[in-house]
C-alpha cells in the first residue's frame, strides 16, 4: 500500500458521499421512497451519521485497493473498472435483498439502484484512477 491508494482512498471516500447525496438524497430520493419499502427507513433526523460517513471511506478505500492492485492509472480506466465493479457489488447486494426481503417493491428500484451503483462506483473510480495517474512517467 502507497500513499496514492490511502490519499485516493480518502478522497474516493468523500466523493462517494458527496454522490450519495447528490444521487440518492436528491436526484431519487422520491422515487425510492415510492419503490421500496420505508418499514425500516430512518427519518433523515435519525442517521446515524458516523456510520454513513465510515461507509463511504470504506468504499473509497475498497475501491482505490481494487484499482491500485490492477495498476490503473487514468481517469477513463478508472471510470470503466469502477463502473464495473459498482455492477456487481450493486447487482450481488440487490439481488440478495430482493431474494430475502421486500425492500424492493418492484424490480425498477432494483434497476435503478443497481444503476445508481454503477454510476457513483464508475465516477470516483474514475477520480480515483486520475489520482492514481498523477505523477506517472512517460515515455
Amino acid at each position: 500500500m502507497n500513499n496514492k491508494t490511502i490519499i485516493s482512498g480518502i478522497i474516493g471516500g468523500v466523493a462517494f458521499f458527496l454522490l450519495g447525496w447528490l444521487i440518492y438524497g436528491m436526484m431519487l430520493d422520491s422515487f425510492m421512497k415510492e419503490n421500496m419499502s420505508q418499514a425500516v427507513a430512518r427519518k433523515m433526523e435519525e442517521m446515524v451519521w458516523w456510520a454513513l460517513i465510515l461507509s463511504c471511506f470504506v468504499n473509497g478505500y475498497f475501491l482505490s485497493l481494487m484499482l491500485g492492485w490492477s495498476n490503473t492509472q487514468s481517469m477513463s480506466i478508472g471510470l470503466q473498472k469502477g463502473a464495473i465493479i459498482g455492477l456487481l457489488i450493486g447487482l450481488g447486494m440487490d439481488l440478495g435483498m430482493h431474494a430475502m426481503s421486500t425492500v424492493f417493491l418492484n424490480m425498477n428500484a432494483l434497476i435503478v439502484d443497481v444503476a445508481a451503483c454503477t454510476v457513483m462506483n464508475a465516477i470516483v473510480g474514475g477520480i480515483i484512477g486520475m489520482i492514481m495517474g498523477m505523477g506517472k512517467k512517460t515515455a
